[in-house]
């Protein structure tokens, strides 16, 4: 699993740009963003003016994008027909 999500490269595609494209496309603030994450919006308000986020933070950015805005960016990490959760075989 860890190896997908490198590949998919979700660390390194959030900026506070395209979090405001992604706020911007749910006619949400930021802050409201970060309320669906559950992230303090002290916390939200530090890494937008560092215009960087940890992983876990761009992971539930991705999920949210991939979830609610899958065909209207182009550069979404995932294409159609991808999956974003790598199935488990046994």
């Amino acid at each position: 699993m860890d190896n997908h999500y490198l590949k998919l490269g979700i660390h390194d595609i959030w900026t506070a740009r395209r979090l405001k494209r992604l706020a911007g496309y749910l006619n949400e603030t930021e802050y409201e963003i970060a309320s669906r994450i559950m992230l303090p919006h002290k916390e939200m308000k530090k890494y937008l003016a560092k215009d960087s986020f940890p992983p876990i933070v761009s992971w539930c950015l991705t999920l949210l994008e991939v979830c609610l805005a899958r065909d209207v960016f182009p550069d979404c990490p995932v294409e159609p027909g991808e999956e974003f959760f790598p199935s488990i075989r046994q």
